[in-house]
């Protein structure tokens, strides 16, 4: 299943030039069709489970539990210097969330979504916990350093600091794909 249109795009000159085989295709169809006959997709109504499921199988408890489960098994810290984290409630009162997806809530969902019962941004998520004092700094892809002063403010008034930086959709979506792996605009800028 191709979301995009590259296939129709590029594969008949692929084909026609060589490389592509019609067993490359024959290959990728095998694999697309087994797993379409294991989901069932060629079954009897009857016969097939997920045809049954309704919007009340949708967001249940145990869903949002599953949910919280693997964001928190799948989270990555790559640094932890002077072990500051987790942060000592004690110490951290006031924290600043800084970036231009720290009050982002939509690009969290990527681009293959339904319609979510409710989003939380981080600096949402983040005030559960603790005083938070919020600077954009720059947008996603810009050149404009005119919010960096604000950021470093912030910054100084709290305990700690978290950087929200990153893509949105206008930088990365289907059949829009980056070839550079750097912050667009002025996000290392704002890091650093």
């Amino acid at each position: 299943i191709d979301c995009g249109g590259f296939f129709s795009a590029h594969l008949p000159t692929a084909v026609k030039d060589g490389a592509v085989t019609e067993g490359d295709i024959d290959t990728a169809l095998t694999h697309l069709f087994l797993v379409q006959f294991r989901l069932g997709m060629f079954d009897p109504d009857s016969l097939q489970p997920y045809r049954k499921l309704t919007a009340a199988d949708i967001n249940t408890p145990a869903h949002q539990q599953l949910a919280l489960e693997a964001s928190r098994e799948t989270m990555v810290l790559l640094k932890n210097v002077d072990n500051v984290l987790p942060f000592d409630k004690s110490k951290i009162t006031t924290v600043a969330i800084i970036g231009p997806n720290a009050q982002a809530s939509t690009v969290m969902q990527g681009n293959y979504f339904g319609v979510p019962p409710y989003l939380v941004s981080p600096q949402e998520g983040l005030s559960k916990y603790a005083k938070t004092v919020y600077a954009m700094g720059c947008e996603i892809d810009s050149t404009d350093e005119s919010g960096f002063t604000a950021a470093c403010t912030a910054a100084q008034s709290a305990d700690a600091t978290i950087l929200v930086v990153g893509l949105n959709q206008t930088e990365e979506r289907e059949s829009h794909d980056r070839d550079i792996i750097a912050l667009p605009g002025v996000q290392n800028k704002l890091i650093s």
